[in-house]
């Protein structure tokens, strides 16, 4: 399913496999446009924000209002929301007032100790890492900062951002380790865990006009910036340096929006025009055209589905197109696809976000292992250390059934262990410290 919200002050679910609309939620739900809506990563529960000030809560099934969540988030527009990777917790952002705000999912009350504010700055957008610890924000003050979920306090501001520059898009690598942000100069800049300043100079000015969109590499090694210059750009994320041999020109107009494949073999880039390219993720070649128009406005956003067979996309038409890669590749891609690996990666989950996944049958918990969410399924399972950069089938079980999915686990694990209080490194599970 997909979900969109409008400034009608309507949300619509729509059919992924066919763009048909299935319902609309908010008949009678915000008073004022919708600027935000999210699924939670159980695909039960979606949470909208509005210009009316509050989240709302809606059965994604069928379509009702739940009752009983109550957040009235600020005393201005909720600007952007998310949801936990554990489905516990979701993060509102209020534009105009520069406040964050930490809220239960299953009743809407706001969480005690959680009070973030940057004062004199409009957040734009905000997110949680993999493992559910950390909340990034960007804005107009020119500052992305990383926040901690549970007391609600900055961990790090990161500095070297204020050079006039505003952060128009910010990524969170699937590691834990890196977030990086594209600005208004059309430079591209890393953030790595464990410093409090941005890496000077890394990947450069490789830009002439502003960075619109950033997508990293589910294996968190590559970065695709895309600009207002027409240009797509790939980099090492490590070396900062950009990879030589990528063919990211030949759009015709401003690139709005990027996505990369989950088995990082294709690129999905929207367009100012409208139009959509797919291109081969290694060399930058463009690979298919989709068919007919498309869009007939800027492209808003783009991404592809977990299990990699469709890609959905948005644009100030106030359309939503679904276009399946099996009809624009062919049946013998849909062939290779389902013989190809899906790539995940395994999450050290804290404690309460265990007790939360088992609570709502979310897959199988085993509590001292990290947990890998099948982009087949959707379902979790515990990942021993021996699959680490391997392929394995999902051992997923449901009604009798075994997904049977191809996987091929990422060499590192997010986040880190909590046991009896004490805080592992999960440097034995294949992490590795910042380049």
């Amino acid at each position: 399913y997909i979900v969109s919200g409008s400034e009608d002050k309507s949300l619509k679910l729509w059919d992924a496999h066919n763009g048909e609309e299935l319902s609309v939620f908010s008949v009678q739900g915000h008073r004022n446009g919708v600027t935000s809506a999210s699924f939670s990563p159980d695909g039960r529960r979606i949470v909208s924000g509005s210009y009316d000030n509050t989240l709302k809560l809606w059965d994604a099934c069928g379509g009702e209002e739940q009752a009983g969540f109550n957040a009235v988030v600020h005393e201005f527009e909720a600007r952007a929301v998310a949801i936990s990777s554990d489905n516990r917790y979701v993060v509102s952002a209020n534009g105009s007032a520069g406040t964050l705000k930490l809220w239960y999912l299953h009743t809407g009350s706001e969480a005690s100790g959680f009070s973030c504010q940057e004062r004199g700055c409009f957040v734009r957008s905000v997110g949680f890492s993999p493992d559910g610890r950390s909340i990034v924000s960007g804005g107009t003050e020119n500052i992305p900062k990383l926040w901690n979920v549970g007391i609600g306090k900055e961990l790090v501001v990161i500095f070297g951002a204020v050079d006039g520059h505003g952060v128009i898009s910010v990524a969170i690598s699937s590691d834990n380790r890196y977030i990086v942000f594209g600005k208004a100069n059309g430079s591209v800049n890393r953030w790595c865990a464990g410093t409090s300043k941005e890496e000077e100079g890394f990947l450069g000015a490789g830009h002439t006009l502003c960075v619109t969109s950033l997508a990293i590499s589910s294996d968190s090694r590559f970065i695709v910036s895309g600009s207002w210059d027409t240009t797509l750009k790939l980099w090492d994320v490590r070396t900062g340096r950009e990879v030589p041999g990528f063919v990211g020109t030949g759009h015709g107009a401003r690139v709005t929006a990027v996505a990369i494949s989950s088995d990082n073999r294709y690129i999905v880039s929207g367009l100012f025009d409208g139009m959509l390219t797919l291109r081969d993720f290694r060399t930058g070649c463009a690979v298919a055209s989709f068919p007919g128009r498309g869009h007939r406005h800027s492209i808003r956003s783009v991404s592809f589905s977990p299990c990699g067979r469709y890609i959905v996309s948005g644009g100030d038409d106030h359309r939503i197109i679904i276009w399946s890669l099996e009809y624009i590749l062919g049946p013998v891609w849909l062939e290779e696809h389902l013989q190809s690996p899906l790539i995940v990666t395994a999450v050290w989950f804290p404690q309460t976000s265990l007790n939360y996944l088992e609570e709502s049958r979310q897959g199988l918990i085993v509590r001292d292992r990290p947990l890998a969410r099948c982009g087949e399924c959707g379902k979790v399972f515990p990942v021993e250390e021996e699959w680490l950069g391997k392929e394995i089938r999902c051992p997923v079980e449901e009604r009798d059934r075994r997904c049977n999915r191809l996987l091929k686990l990422n060499e590192f694990v997010a986040g880190y262990a909590d046991h009896g209080g004490e805080s592992l490194n999960s440097k034995s599970w294949g992490a590795q410290p910042c380049a």
